[in-house]
């Protein structure tokens, strides 16, 4: 089943214009894509700020959540021993 969508009309500056334009070709898609996907990042990034979510909430919301396998005396042999298996959840 296809979703229904809408065109939206604005107006946004040349400096913008030329963004979108990079953005297309950079990642090889349209300007709907483009758009819709900036709309998306922007909306859980504002939504994820909102009171009530945890701390680890917040951190999963914006992507910024992840686990290092390491030492657990790391903080006292982090210069003898490099970081190892470093993992983005």
């Amino acid at each position: 089943m296809r979703r229904k969508t809408k065109t939206v009309s604005s107006r946004i500056s040349a400096e913008t214009i030329m963004e979108l334009r990079f953005l297309k070709r950079e990642l090889g898609v349209n300007q709907s894509v483009v758009i819709q996907s900036a709309i998306h990042h922007f909306y859980q990034e504002t939504k994820a700020k909102k009171p009530g979510f945890t701390r680890y909430e917040l951190f999963e919301k914006t992507g910024f959540l992840g686990t290092v396998r390491a030492e657990e005396d790391l903080s006292e042999t982090y210069k003898e021993k490099p970081l190892i298996n470093i993992s983005i959840v």
